[in-house]
Parts: C-alpha cells; sequence; structure tokens
C-alpha cells in the first residue's frame, strides 16, 4: 500500500510518515510503520527517527525503508538523485520570497523524505552557485568539518521567477 493511500484522509493539520518494513529475504514488504500526528513537532521528530532507521540513502536523503537487502548491496540501489531536484523545487516554491531556513523546512518538508540536513546541503548548494542570497552569508558562517553551516535563522532571499 502506498504512502499516499495510507495518508489519504489525513487533512492539512495532520501530517505523517510511513515506514515499510521489509523481509530479509524478498522484495516484498512484510509490514509498515506508521505515524500521524496533529503536531508539526512531533512529526519532525518521528521523521527524524524513522530516517537513522532507513537501510539506504541517495545523496544524504533517506529512503524511509527498512530493507536488509538493500543494506548490503546499497550500490544496486543508488541511482536516485533526490537533492538534484529539491533545489529546483524550492527555487520555484519560495521565488521572490525572504524566509529562514527553518521556516523553510517547516512549509516544505511534509510528505516529502528530506530532513534538515538536506535542506541545509541544497541551500549552501545554491548559495554557493548563486542562485539565492543568505543573511549572514557565507563567509560570515561558521565552518565546521570543511562545511560552511546553515543555522535555522538564516535568512534566505529566492529570486522572482524569470528573474
Amino acid at each position: 500500500m502506498p504512502d499516499s493511500t495510507i495518508l489519504a484522509h489525513c487533512d492539512a493539520v495532520w501530517s505523517g510518515a510511513v515506514h515499510p518494513i521489509k523481509k530479509e529475504e524478498s522484495e516484498r514488504t512484510s509490514h509498515y510503520l506508521v505515524f500521524v500526528s496533529k503536531n508539526v513537532r512531533g512529526y519532525d521528530i518521528m521523521k527524524q527517527i524513522m530516517a537513522s532507521e532507513s537501510s539506504t540513502t541517495d545523496q544524504g536523503v533517506p529512503s524511509f525503508t527498512y530493507a536488509p537487502a538493500d543494506a548490503r548491496y546499497p550500490l544496486l540501489f543508488s541511482l536516485s538523485r533526490p537533492l538534484d531536484a529539491l533545489g529546483g523545487m524550492l527555487l520555484e516554491k519560495f521565488a521572490g520570497r525572504t524566509l529562514s531556513m527553518k521556516q523553510i523546512y517547516e512549509q516544505h518538508n511534509i510528505g516529502t523524505q528530506f530532513i534538515p540536513r538536506n535542506y541545509k546541503e541544497v541551500l549552501n548548494r545554491l548559495e554557493a552557485e548563486g542562485k539565492i542570497a543568505a543573511k549572514p552569508a557565507a563567509p560570515d558562517r561558521q565552518v565546521r568539518n570543511g562545511q560552511t553551516t546553515f543555522a535555522d535563522n538564516v535568512m534566505i532571499s529566492f529570486p522572482r521567477l524569470g528573474a
């Protein structure tokens, strides 16, 4: 049963996550772990837990599936490039607006596989490519483990579409 079918009757106030569990010896899903909440914070906490239990990730984006076969042979399943699409989604959805990283995450993440670190990575990329403006700018933010940080309160200005 796909995620959309399970969550089809949840209105905008409710947020949900589905985590398929597959049998080790087959591709069939044996059961689902379903979480639905009216509280966005509760949804985010459960999403983080489910993400950490995913057997695979593509570009750091969790699969939200536990499949032992996927974990044993990760290269066979790494054809998807979800972060490549996230940047375009954000540029389109937030065109002409200025928001904090936290606001972007809260307004976009529900119903997606993306977690905060995915947004921060993509926003850093978009800033480096000159596609968005961030305040404070990258040179004024901390660097940890060779990566420029992207705090929740960093303000991002998106260009208008066609600009």
